[in-house]
């Protein structure tokens, strides 16, 4: 669920940042592959994950059961907690946010826009959470094949 997240928001929100665009330009006179990087780290997190996932076997007793709702709330959930907690105290120690988009958004609709703008970035992660269990429900009882 992170990967997908991860690779889409990558391209919809931080790749064609007008600010990130003129990094790379800068940083590409000394790093010729800071585009390559960029598409590497980010673009291959859900072909990975994808292909992880139809890799596990599926015989009796060859996984744990399924995570519980609790579970994927308290993890995925936990997880972007303490992600948002660091992304707000590198804002606090260094003044700048690590994405772009989070000074974007600010400019336009304040500190409650921003606020509002993560609330919905957090939601979508957890519903791919649910979302990536339902994936791996479907696998173990052979609705998707692998």
């Amino acid at each position: 669920q992170s990967c997908l997240f991860l690779t889409a928001a990558y391209y919809l929100l931080d790749h064609f940042n007008e600010d990130n665009v003129k990094k790379r330009q800068l940083w590409e006179k000394d790093y010729p592959f800071v585009h390559l990087a960029a598409h590497l780290e980010h673009g291959l997190a859900l072909p990975a994950v994808l292909y992880l996932c139809f890799q596990f076997p599926t015989g009796p007793g060859t996984l744990p059961p399924l995570p519980s709702d609790q579970d994927v709330l308290v993890f995925v959930g936990g997880y972007v907690a303490f992600y948002m907690a660091q992304t707000h105290l590198n804002k606090a120690l260094t003044g700048l946010w690590v994405y772009p988009i989070f000074d974007d958004v600010t400019r336009k609709a304040g500190a409650l826009g921003r606020c509002a703008f993560l609330v919905v970035l957090t939601t979508i992660v957890v519903l791919l959470g649910f979302g990536g269990r339902k994936l791996l429900e479907m696998r173990i009882s052979g609705e998707i094949a692998s």
